[in-house]
């Protein structure tokens, strides 16, 4: 994983905006490891002293010393996991943020945090007998079917259309992976961490004049990280 995302429409937005700064991971195919590898299994519960913003990103200093992204992903645009997750496989992950945010302190070792208020399914012993297919963790643990695998994302999302495993992207589509039958409960969800993925770039986005004015200041800070920094035409 590494470079500059895929620009264009997601599910959040039509696509990056002229001046904004974003932080960004490229997936590739032939990367070292697979997309799944960076989920969170099982999810985990925010600590109650980690103060989060609602809106925008959080940064959060580990006890090594070395400063994260904290991004609670908004259902309003991503209602499951598996849409946020999906859309990532195809285009990469591009998060915007302030200019004024202090990118200077993020390093090669940052990574994002993803939170979601659906991340930690709740009653997973409940919802197993229900399961149509076979649930695969996509992480590669063994650990036992009636837990809360962040993989049984896959089986208990709904789908876009009865009788379809399909849910749509701002671009395309993706499919689930089986569904929950008839009579099953209510799934119970919780807020959670579900990824945790390196960030490898910060762009952003300009005109035809490139970097301008007050923003050589701001391109200047945010080279101070430990990340490669690209100006990108709109």
């Amino acid at each position: 994983m590494h470079g500059l995302a895929q620009g264009g429409r997601r599910l959040c937005g039509d696509g990056r905006m002229l001046g904004g700064w974003y932080l960004e991971c490229a997936v590739s195919a032939s990367g070292s490891h697979p997309l799944d590898h960076f989920l969170v299994d099982f999810p985990t519960l925010v600590p109650t002293n980690l103060s989060v913003s609602a809106l925008g990103v959080t940064l959060w200093t580990d006890p090594k010393g070395v400063t994260h992204v904290v991004d609670v992903i908004g259902e309003s645009h991503y209602p499951f996991v598996p849409d946020f997750w999906e859309e990532a496989r195809r285009m990469g992950f591009s998060r915007k943020v302030s200019p004024t945010l202090p990118v200077g302190k993020l390093s090669a070792q940052s990574r994002f945090l993803f939170l979601h208020n659906k991340a930690l399914i709740a009653n997973p012993e409940a919802l197993m007998p229900h399961l149509e297919g076979t649930h695969v963790c996509p992480t590669g643990k063994r650990h036992p079917a009636d837990t809360s695998c962040t993989g049984l994302h896959w089986w208990v999302t709904p789908s876009a259309t009865p009788g379809t495993l399909t849910r749509y992207l701002g671009e395309g589509a993706y499919e689930l992976r089986g569904h929950l039958g008839a009579g099953a409960p209510a799934v119970r969800y919780a807020r959670a961490i579900f990824a945790s993925v390196p960030i490898t770039a910060i762009s952003h986005i300009v005109g035809q004049g490139g970097v301008q004015g007050a923003n050589q200041a701001q391109f200047a800070a945010a080279q101070q990280s430990g990340l490669p920094v690209y100006a990108v035409r709109a």
